[in-house]
């Protein structure tokens, strides 16, 4: 191996341990999709503020759920293609193994997102992740439809 990759591995490995771990009294902690509650009607999984209008950025709020003592909202990947904005919503949640008390209940994580469409007419917005309805890592998704006015 030469000295430059040598030098890429130590700094991509040290890199690595410092975004796996808030610090070092903090316990390890990993990123996985949101969790997303459908049944809750205090808090939708999707709010958008306002009209969208085509060519111009229109946020939106996404809601998981997660414990109130252990899960960290942090934002997630947004991706457009035509008629159709896709987010992916990213929670921190304690990895496997650590050993942090975490409260087993379900409190909203919210977090903003912009979105821009660049067509008028109809338009969806769906929101994937892990879904609260099972003990289980499954995935489910939520859509909900606009219209993108001039």
């Amino acid at each position: 191996m030469t000295r430059p990759a040598i030098a890429f591995a130590a700094l991509a490995t040290g890199v690595g341990l410092v975004m796996s771990c808030g610090s070092p009294t903090e316990p390890t902690t990993r990123l996985v999709f949101g969790t997303i509650d459908k049944s809750r009607s205090s808090a939708p999984v999707l709010v958008a503020a306002g009209q969208p209008r085509v060519g111009r950025a229109f946020s939106v709020t996404v809601n998981t759920v997660g414990s109130s003592s252990c899960t960290t909202a942090v934002g997630g990947e947004v991706m457009v293609t035509d008629d159709l904005a896709r987010i992916v919503p990213y929670d921190r949640v304690p990895a496997p193994g650590h050993d942090t008390l975490c409260t087993d209940d379900f409190v909203i994580h919210p977090r903003d997102f912009l979105l821009v469409f660049h067509a008028i007419g109809p338009a969806r917005v769906r929101v994937v992740g892990f879904t609260a309805a099972s003990a289980a890592s499954r995935l489910d998704s939520l859509e909900v439809q606009l219209t993108v006015e001039p």
